[in-house]
């Protein structure tokens, strides 16, 4: 999941169900520009949509992936 940082901070990523339910958080320190998290296909029982929200800040923004087996 690639974003992008007008200055460096830290960041809050959590990836949801289409349901809702919370299937996982990452908090981090991240750079100035752009950023990339990496995750293991293995973490995400899940398949289907899924949606990740960004928080830095007061600022949030939601996407959606579709991870298909």
């Amino acid at each position: 999941i690639g974003f992008y940082l007008p200055e460096a901070g830290e960041a809050t990523l959590r990836i949801r169900d289409a349901g809702g339910r919370l299937i996982k958080v990452i908090r981090g320190t991240f750079a100035q520009g752009r950023n990339e998290v990496t995750l293991d296909r293995n973490e995400l029982a899940e398949t289907g949509v899924l949606f990740y929200t960004l928080t830095v800040g007061d600022q949030t923004a939601t996407k959606q992936m579709i991870l298909v087996k």
